[in-house]
């Protein structure tokens, strides 16, 4: 819902436009939740850094999987995050 919001707000898409290219993201990408474990290292990591405290669970939990995580967020960016332009 996010990404939507930030492609017809910020990148001033239209809104069909918007939903085509949320839908084709979902057909790439897999949804997982936080284990306590990320949880904990989540605020291990916000103890140790600047981020802001939404963004330490994502990353710990992409961690967790070596996964990456993909997002328009700066500060996950500016953490070990990727661009979904890396992907384009």
């Amino acid at each position: 819902m996010e990404s939507r919001s930030v492609l017809t707000e910020k990148q001033r898409l239209e809104r069909s436009t918007a939903e085509g290219a949320t839908d084709d993201i979902w057909t790439h990408v897999a949804v997982y939740t936080p284990e306590p474990s990320d949880r904990v290292a989540a605020y291990e990591r916000q103890r140790e850094s600047s981020l802001h405290t939404v963004g330490c669970p994502p990353l710990e939990t992409a961690d967790g999987l070596d996964a990456e995580l993909v997002t328009l967020d700066a500060e996950p960016l500016d953490h070990g995050a990727s661009s979904p332009t890396t992907f384009a």
